[in-house]
């Protein structure tokens, strides 16, 4: 319980009431979370297989197509890496999150591996704090899916690799900070689902 009560905790004063009791006890249990600033924390294992101006310089539906298709090497000590891979997509999507917000349906058609998702949501949330914009239904439908709909179920490639509960964390997280904002909150026209996220997590 204590991940609930650093996610409640930025959007503290939005929650219903059912929920700011649920808060309001963890609190008392928990104590208040520190800040969570959003840092993206670096992979010390192999490299990434691309660099981020080889991505950056690919289209959002061909660097899917190539998630998709890259094998981890099943060597520990290989020097390319899925997480170095995963970090490196992070930062492109902090620094322009639209252009892969417009490949959504891609991802789920693709069925990515959870280490995907998650560092684009981890890019989504350092992009918001930084005064970044993109379209908030294609992410929410997104989230929604991810935490409801069993068909987008892929496999970790390997026990280093981000599985979906960390992917329903993280997910926990960035609304958190998004619905904890001045600015840039997802629509009302949004708002059933982003409880219903809520709810369930």
């Amino acid at each position: 319980d204590d991940w609930r009560n650093r996610y409640y905790t930025p959007i503290k004063d939005h929650l219903p009431k059912k929920y700011r009791a649920k808060y309001d006890a963890l609190a008392i249990k928990y104590g208040t979370p520190p800040e969570d600033t959003g840092e993206i924390i670096s992979w010390n294992g192999g490299k990434s297989p691309l660099s981020k101006e080889e991505l950056t310089g690919m289209s959002a539906e061909d660097t899917v197509q190539y998630f998709a298709a890259y094998k981890t090497p099943d060597d520990p000590f290989e020097r390319h890496s899925s997480n170095s891979l995963g970090m490196v997509f992070a930062e492109m999507v902090k620094d322009n999150p639209q252009k892969y917000v417009s490949a959504i349906s891609l991802f789920k058609e693709k069925k990515l591996r959870p280490i995907y998702f998650y560092n684009f949501i981890r890019g989504l949330k350092e992009s918001l704090q930084n005064g970044g914009q993109f379209q908030w239904e294609p992410v929410v439908n997104l989230c929604h899916d991810l935490i409801f709909q069993e068909n987008l179920v892929s496999t970790p490639a390997h026990q280093d690799e981000q599985d979906w509960r960390t992917v329903r964390q993280t997910i926990a997280d960035f609304m958190g900070d998004a619905l904890g904002r001045g600015d840039n909150n997802p629509p009302v026209s949004l708002q059933e689902k982003v409880w219903d996220i809520i709810s369930e997590l």
